[in-house]
Order: C-alpha cells, then sequence, then structure tokens
C-alpha cells in the first residue's frame, strides 16, 4: 500500500502522533477513520469507525476517437 495525498485546510506540515489514518474511497468519500493509531501499528479499515461503504464508480462514456486522418478518398 502506498500513501496518497490527502489534503484538507489546516494539515500540519509535519507528522504528529498519534496518527489519524483516514481510508478514502476512489470517489473521495472517507470510508473509515482510524483516531490514535500508533507509529508502525497495523491497521485495517474495516476495523476503523466509519460508514464502511464506497459509491460504485460512475460509468465513463465511452466517445469514439477521432479519426486518424481528414484525408478523404476521390473516386
Amino acid at each position: 500500500m502506498i500513501p496518497t495525498g490527502y489534503l484538507r485546510p489546516g494539515t500540519p506540515n509535519i507528522s504528529l502522533t498519534p496518527y489519524t489514518v483516514i481510508w478514502q474511497c476512489p470517489s473521495q468519500a472517507i470510508f473509515s477513520m482510524g483516531i490514535g493509531v500508533s507509529p508502525g501499528a497495523y491497521i485495517k479499515a474495516t476495523l476503523c469507525d466509519g460508514p464502511h461503504f464506497c459509491a460504485p464508480k460512475q460509468e465513463q462514456k465511452k466517445e469514439t476517437p477521432p479519426p486518424a486522418s481528414s484525408l478523404k478518398k476521390k473516386k
């Protein structure tokens, strides 16, 4: 797992312990939040407090790509 860049106003630019771990959905909603986590601790998103729900991803509309060339063949 890699950390993500969760930004919110008032966030310190240094690490403060104990940590608050925020588990975030791909839709930017919060899945759960662990408060008072010790440095080096193992923590699971499903054991933290929160809604434990992520909305399904929105289906992206498939657009037809533009033609590779605008040249037209003559008959």
